[in-house]
Protein backbone atom coordinates (compact mmCIF):
# COMPACT_ATOMS: atom_id res chain seq x y z
CA UNK A 1 0.00 0.00 0.00
CA UNK A 2 1.86 2.65 -1.53
CA UNK A 3 -0.83 5.95 -0.88
CA UNK A 4 -3.91 5.37 1.62
CA UNK A 5 -6.78 7.65 1.50
CA UNK A 6 -7.98 7.32 5.05
CA UNK A 7 -11.98 8.43 5.13
CA UNK A 8 -13.63 9.15 8.04
CA UNK A 9 -17.52 7.82 7.32
CA UNK A 10 -18.54 9.41 10.98
CA UNK A 11 -17.86 12.52 9.64
CA UNK A 12 -19.51 12.32 6.15
CA UNK A 13 -22.63 10.98 7.38
CA UNK A 14 -22.59 14.14 10.14
CA UNK A 15 -22.51 16.56 6.74
CA UNK A 16 -25.23 15.01 5.09
CA UNK A 17 -27.30 14.91 8.36
CA UNK A 18 -26.93 18.79 8.98
CA UNK A 19 -27.82 19.61 5.08
CA UNK A 20 -31.02 17.59 5.73
CA UNK A 21 -31.81 19.56 8.44
CA UNK A 22 -32.01 22.45 6.09
CA UNK A 23 -33.85 20.83 3.79
CA UNK A 24 -36.54 19.64 5.80
CA UNK A 25 -39.03 17.29 3.63
CA UNK A 26 -36.93 17.47 0.56
CA UNK A 27 -35.25 14.03 -0.70
CA UNK A 28 -31.19 13.40 -0.56
CA UNK A 29 -29.41 12.76 -3.50
CA UNK A 30 -25.99 11.83 -3.33
CA UNK A 31 -23.88 12.61 -6.00
CA UNK A 32 -21.03 9.56 -6.35
CA UNK A 33 -19.96 10.42 -9.93
CA UNK A 34 -15.78 9.56 -10.42
CA UNK A 35 -15.55 7.15 -7.94
CA UNK A 36 -17.77 9.07 -5.52
CA UNK A 37 -15.00 12.47 -6.11
CA UNK A 38 -12.41 10.12 -6.02
CA UNK A 39 -13.25 9.01 -2.21
CA UNK A 40 -14.53 5.56 -3.35
CA UNK A 41 -17.73 4.35 -4.18
CA UNK A 42 -17.53 1.85 -1.78
CA UNK A 43 -18.38 5.30 0.52
CA UNK A 44 -22.37 4.31 -0.20
CA UNK A 45 -21.98 1.14 1.94
CA UNK A 46 -21.77 3.50 4.96
CA UNK A 47 -23.73 6.20 3.79
CA UNK A 48 -26.89 4.31 2.47
CA UNK A 49 -29.38 4.45 5.05
CA UNK A 50 -28.68 8.47 4.96
CA UNK A 51 -29.62 9.19 1.27
CA UNK A 52 -32.87 8.64 -0.87
CA UNK A 53 -30.78 8.93 -4.25
CA UNK A 54 -27.84 8.88 -5.85
CA UNK A 55 -26.37 10.75 -9.11
CA UNK A 56 -23.32 9.63 -10.86
CA UNK A 57 -22.36 10.69 -14.66
CA UNK A 58 -22.83 7.64 -16.91
CA UNK A 59 -24.64 4.17 -17.06
CA UNK A 60 -20.87 2.38 -16.26
CA UNK A 61 -21.09 4.17 -13.28
CA UNK A 62 -24.49 3.70 -12.78
CA UNK A 63 -24.43 -0.45 -13.36
CA UNK A 64 -21.09 -0.58 -10.77
CA UNK A 65 -23.31 1.33 -8.10
CA UNK A 66 -26.85 -0.77 -9.04
CA UNK A 67 -24.65 -3.82 -7.11
CA UNK A 68 -24.31 -1.86 -4.07
CA UNK A 69 -27.45 -0.28 -3.11
CA UNK A 70 -31.04 -0.61 -3.86
CA UNK A 71 -31.81 3.41 -3.48
CA UNK A 72 -32.94 5.18 -6.99
CA UNK A 73 -29.75 5.89 -9.40
CA UNK A 74 -29.42 9.33 -12.17
CA UNK A 75 -27.38 9.42 -14.57
CA UNK A 76 -26.86 12.81 -14.69
CA UNK A 77 -25.52 13.70 -18.39
CA UNK A 78 -27.76 12.37 -21.04
CA UNK A 79 -26.44 8.92 -22.17
CA UNK A 80 -26.80 8.03 -26.12
CA UNK A 81 -29.23 5.03 -27.37
CA UNK A 82 -26.19 2.60 -27.45
CA UNK A 83 -25.52 3.46 -23.45
CA UNK A 84 -28.93 3.28 -22.36
CA UNK A 85 -29.05 0.17 -23.82
CA UNK A 86 -26.40 -1.15 -21.41
CA UNK A 87 -28.69 -0.14 -18.43
CA UNK A 88 -28.93 -3.53 -16.29
CA UNK A 89 -31.26 -2.20 -13.74
CA UNK A 90 -35.01 -0.41 -13.18
CA UNK A 91 -33.75 1.32 -10.27
CA UNK A 92 -31.54 3.50 -13.23
CA UNK A 93 -33.18 6.36 -14.20
CA UNK A 94 -31.46 9.31 -16.75
CA UNK A 95 -31.03 12.39 -17.92
CA UNK A 96 -32.93 13.25 -21.36
CA UNK A 97 -32.49 16.40 -23.26
CA UNK A 98 -33.24 15.72 -26.51
CA UNK A 99 -36.31 14.96 -28.65
CA UNK A 100 -34.46 13.43 -31.18
CA UNK A 101 -33.43 10.63 -28.48
CA UNK A 102 -37.30 10.59 -27.05
CA UNK A 103 -38.28 9.63 -30.37
CA UNK A 104 -35.93 6.67 -30.46
CA UNK A 105 -36.64 5.52 -27.06
CA UNK A 106 -40.36 5.40 -27.89
CA UNK A 107 -39.97 3.08 -30.43
CA UNK A 108 -38.12 0.41 -28.54
CA UNK A 109 -39.92 -2.24 -26.47
CA UNK A 110 -38.63 -1.42 -22.95
CA UNK A 111 -39.59 0.73 -20.45
CA UNK A 112 -37.56 3.88 -19.90
CA UNK A 113 -37.47 6.22 -16.45
CA UNK A 114 -36.35 9.82 -17.05
CA UNK A 115 -35.35 13.02 -15.64
CA UNK A 116 -36.17 16.42 -18.31
CA UNK A 117 -32.65 18.40 -18.25
CA UNK A 118 -33.68 22.19 -18.56
CA UNK A 119 -30.87 24.65 -19.54
CA UNK A 120 -31.03 27.55 -17.25
CA UNK A 121 -27.74 29.42 -17.65
CA UNK A 122 -24.93 26.34 -17.76
CA UNK A 123 -25.18 25.83 -21.55
CA UNK A 124 -23.76 22.35 -20.92
CA UNK A 125 -26.66 20.09 -21.21
CA UNK A 126 -30.25 20.79 -21.33
CA UNK A 127 -33.44 21.11 -22.85
CA UNK A 128 -34.28 24.98 -24.04
CA UNK A 129 -37.71 26.12 -22.53
CA UNK A 130 -39.53 26.80 -25.65
CA UNK A 131 -39.01 22.54 -26.88
CA UNK A 132 -39.67 21.70 -23.54
CA UNK A 133 -43.82 21.52 -24.03
CA UNK A 134 -43.06 20.09 -27.51
CA UNK A 135 -40.94 16.69 -25.39
CA UNK A 136 -43.12 16.92 -23.26
CA UNK A 137 -46.18 15.72 -25.59
CA UNK A 138 -44.16 13.04 -27.01
CA UNK A 139 -43.55 11.96 -23.90
CA UNK A 140 -47.10 12.32 -22.92
CA UNK A 141 -48.48 9.85 -25.52
CA UNK A 142 -45.70 7.31 -25.33
CA UNK A 143 -46.38 4.08 -23.47
CA UNK A 144 -42.81 3.61 -22.23
CA UNK A 145 -41.41 6.73 -21.43
CA UNK A 146 -41.61 7.40 -17.02
CA UNK A 147 -41.13 11.22 -16.58
CA UNK A 148 -39.58 11.06 -12.58
CA UNK A 149 -38.41 14.34 -12.37
CA UNK A 150 -36.63 17.71 -13.83
CA UNK A 151 -33.61 19.02 -13.05
CA UNK A 152 -31.00 21.54 -14.05
CA UNK A 153 -27.92 22.79 -12.94
CA UNK A 154 -26.40 26.06 -11.42
CA UNK A 155 -22.97 27.61 -13.39
CA UNK A 156 -22.08 29.78 -10.19
CA UNK A 157 -22.34 29.82 -6.63
CA UNK A 158 -23.36 33.51 -5.91
CA UNK A 159 -27.46 35.02 -5.58
CA UNK A 160 -26.86 35.78 -9.25
CA UNK A 161 -26.53 33.30 -10.68
CA UNK A 162 -28.97 31.08 -8.38
CA UNK A 163 -31.73 33.81 -8.52
CA UNK A 164 -31.70 34.07 -12.13
CA UNK A 165 -31.86 30.43 -12.67
CA UNK A 166 -34.34 29.66 -10.21
CA UNK A 167 -36.75 31.65 -12.15
CA UNK A 168 -36.32 30.01 -15.31
CA UNK A 169 -36.70 26.71 -13.28
CA UNK A 170 -39.55 27.50 -12.09
CA UNK A 171 -40.96 28.38 -15.22
CA UNK A 172 -40.13 25.16 -16.68
CA UNK A 173 -41.42 23.24 -13.13
CA UNK A 174 -44.45 24.83 -13.59
CA UNK A 175 -44.86 23.77 -17.39
CA UNK A 176 -43.57 20.50 -16.84
CA UNK A 177 -46.10 19.78 -13.76
CA UNK A 178 -48.82 20.09 -16.14
CA UNK A 179 -47.67 17.21 -17.67
CA UNK A 180 -46.01 15.02 -14.96
CA UNK A 181 -47.58 16.24 -11.77
CA UNK A 182 -45.47 13.81 -9.58
CA UNK A 183 -42.31 14.55 -10.84
CA UNK A 184 -39.81 15.87 -8.58
CA UNK A 185 -38.22 19.02 -9.75
CA UNK A 186 -34.32 19.46 -8.50
CA UNK A 187 -31.27 22.20 -9.34
CA UNK A 188 -29.67 22.95 -5.86
CA UNK A 189 -26.31 21.40 -5.82
CA UNK A 190 -23.54 21.93 -2.50
CA UNK A 191 -23.75 25.73 -3.14
CA UNK A 192 -27.38 25.93 -3.52
CA UNK A 193 -28.91 24.10 -0.37
CA UNK A 194 -31.48 27.48 0.08
CA UNK A 195 -33.03 26.45 -3.11
CA UNK A 196 -33.96 22.53 -2.82
CA UNK A 197 -37.42 22.28 -4.23
CA UNK A 198 -37.77 18.55 -4.04
CA UNK A 199 -34.68 17.26 -4.21
CA UNK A 200 -30.80 18.41 -3.54
CA UNK A 201 -28.20 16.70 -5.18
CA UNK A 202 -24.58 17.16 -2.92
CA UNK A 203 -21.62 15.98 -4.35
CA UNK A 204 -18.04 17.81 -2.99
CA UNK A 205 -20.53 18.93 -0.03
CA UNK A 206 -20.41 15.29 1.84
CA UNK A 207 -16.74 16.14 2.46
CA UNK A 208 -15.76 19.83 2.15
CA UNK A 209 -16.90 20.65 6.12
CA UNK A 210 -14.01 22.32 7.58
CA UNK A 211 -11.20 21.84 5.21
CA UNK A 212 -12.34 17.83 4.28
CA UNK A 213 -11.87 17.06 8.27
CA UNK A 214 -13.01 13.90 6.78
CA UNK A 215 -10.44 12.72 4.83
CA UNK A 216 -6.57 11.97 4.92
CA UNK A 217 -4.02 11.37 2.89
CA UNK A 218 -1.06 9.39 3.82
CA UNK A 219 2.14 7.62 2.66
CA UNK A 220 5.50 6.24 3.73
CA UNK A 221 9.13 6.54 3.66
CA UNK A 222 11.07 3.89 1.09
CA UNK A 223 14.57 5.10 1.10
CA UNK A 224 16.90 7.93 1.80
CA UNK A 225 19.72 8.82 0.20
CA UNK A 226 22.49 11.03 0.81
CA UNK A 227 23.34 13.81 -1.97
CA UNK A 228 26.52 15.87 -2.12
CA UNK A 229 26.83 19.81 -3.21
CA UNK A 230 26.01 19.26 -6.88
CA UNK A 231 23.94 15.64 -6.90
CA UNK A 232 20.92 15.89 -8.76
CA UNK A 233 17.66 13.83 -8.21
CA UNK A 234 15.01 12.96 -10.25
CA UNK A 235 14.24 13.15 -14.09
CA UNK A 236 15.61 15.42 -16.16
CA UNK A 237 18.49 16.29 -13.55
CA UNK A 238 15.92 19.56 -12.18
CA UNK A 239 16.67 19.26 -8.83
CA UNK A 240 20.53 19.92 -7.71
CA UNK A 241 21.85 20.08 -4.31
CA UNK A 242 23.17 23.18 -3.74
CA UNK A 243 24.33 22.24 -0.06
CA UNK A 244 24.78 17.92 1.28
CA UNK A 245 20.99 17.11 1.39
CA UNK A 246 19.50 14.11 2.35
CA UNK A 247 16.51 12.99 0.38
CA UNK A 248 13.45 10.52 0.93
CA UNK A 249 11.95 8.71 -1.66
CA UNK A 250 8.40 8.15 -0.41
CA UNK A 251 6.35 5.46 -2.79
CA UNK A 252 3.33 7.69 -4.21
CA UNK A 253 3.81 9.36 -7.84
CA UNK A 254 1.70 10.58 -10.47
CA UNK A 255 0.81 6.70 -11.15
CA UNK A 256 -1.21 8.09 -8.27
CA UNK A 257 -2.94 11.03 -9.21
CA UNK A 258 -0.07 12.86 -7.66
CA UNK A 259 0.56 16.03 -9.89
CA UNK A 260 4.09 16.75 -11.11
CA UNK A 261 3.11 20.52 -9.92
CA UNK A 262 3.22 19.53 -6.31
CA UNK A 263 6.90 20.01 -6.54
CA UNK A 264 7.71 22.76 -3.88
CA UNK A 265 4.47 21.38 -1.94
CA UNK A 266 5.62 20.26 1.99
CA UNK A 267 4.47 16.83 3.08
CA UNK A 268 4.41 16.42 7.10
CA UNK A 269 6.83 14.07 8.26
CA UNK A 270 7.78 13.36 11.79
CA UNK A 271 5.92 16.85 12.89
CA UNK A 272 8.88 18.43 10.67
CA UNK A 273 7.27 20.01 7.10
CA UNK A 274 9.44 18.57 4.16
CA UNK A 275 9.93 20.02 0.59
CA UNK A 276 9.06 17.90 -2.23
CA UNK A 277 11.64 18.22 -4.98
CA UNK A 278 10.38 16.38 -7.68
CA UNK A 279 7.33 13.71 -8.43
CA UNK A 280 8.02 10.32 -10.68
CA UNK A 281 5.41 8.19 -11.72
CA UNK A 282 5.67 5.92 -8.92
CA UNK A 283 7.70 8.08 -6.15
CA UNK A 284 8.16 11.75 -4.78
CA UNK A 285 11.73 12.82 -3.19
CA UNK A 286 11.68 14.76 -0.45
CA UNK A 287 14.24 16.84 1.07
CA UNK A 288 14.49 15.68 4.71
CA UNK A 289 17.86 17.21 5.66
CA UNK A 290 16.47 19.19 8.95
CA UNK A 291 14.21 16.07 10.12
CA UNK A 292 14.90 12.99 11.82
CA UNK A 293 13.46 10.50 8.99
CA UNK A 294 13.86 6.94 8.88
CA UNK A 295 12.67 4.30 6.46
CA UNK A 296 8.71 3.46 6.79
CA UNK A 297 8.09 6.89 8.51
CA UNK A 298 4.51 7.92 7.90
CA UNK A 299 4.40 10.77 5.40
CA UNK A 300 1.10 13.19 5.89
CA UNK A 301 0.24 14.90 2.08
CA UNK A 302 -3.14 16.11 3.13
CA UNK A 303 -4.92 16.58 6.53
CA UNK A 304 -7.49 19.36 8.26
CA UNK A 305 -5.40 19.71 11.11
CA UNK A 306 -3.05 21.78 9.18
CA UNK A 307 -3.63 24.78 7.03
CA UNK A 308 -0.46 24.20 4.94
CA UNK A 309 -1.55 21.02 4.45
CA UNK A 310 -5.01 21.10 3.77
CA UNK A 311 -6.68 19.99 0.49
CA UNK A 312 -7.41 23.59 -0.47
CA UNK A 313 -4.05 24.82 0.26
CA UNK A 314 -2.64 21.85 -1.88
CA UNK A 315 -4.93 22.89 -4.77
CA UNK A 316 -3.92 26.41 -4.18
CA UNK A 317 -0.35 25.47 -4.93
CA UNK A 318 -1.57 23.19 -7.69
CA UNK A 319 -3.43 26.32 -9.44
CA UNK A 320 -6.52 24.39 -9.50
CA UNK A 321 -9.60 23.07 -7.32
CA UNK A 322 -10.10 20.60 -4.62
CA UNK A 323 -12.46 18.49 -6.86
CA UNK A 324 -9.58 18.21 -9.30
CA UNK A 325 -7.27 16.95 -6.21
CA UNK A 326 -9.65 14.63 -5.49
CA UNK A 327 -10.86 12.85 -8.24
CA UNK A 328 -6.86 12.11 -9.50
CA UNK A 329 -6.66 9.58 -6.94
CA UNK A 330 -6.17 6.70 -8.83
CA UNK A 331 -7.35 2.65 -8.39
CA UNK A 332 -3.54 2.53 -7.10
CA UNK A 333 -4.87 4.59 -3.96
CA UNK A 334 -5.99 2.17 -0.89
CA UNK A 335 -8.87 3.60 0.48
CA UNK A 336 -9.89 2.65 3.85
CA UNK A 337 -13.07 4.13 5.38
CA UNK A 338 -12.99 4.39 9.40
CA UNK A 339 -16.52 4.85 11.66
Amino acid sequence: MALILKVNTQIIRENILKIKEKIGDAKFCAVVKANAYGVGIDLVKYIDDCVNYYAVSCVSEANQLSSLTKKQIIVLSPPSIDEIMQINSSQIEFAVDDIATIKKLTKINKDFYVHIAVNTGMNRFGVCKKDLINMCKIIKFSKNIFVKGVFSHFWGEDEISHDGQSKLFNNCCRLLKRFFPNAICHISNTSGIFYHYDMVRVGIGLYERDDYKCLKLISKVSKIQSLSKGDSAGYGAKFVAKRKTKIAAVKVGYGDGITRNMVGYNVLINGKLCKIVAVCMDAILVDVSHANVHNNDEVIICTFNKKELSICNLAKHCDTISYEILTRLTSRVTRIYER
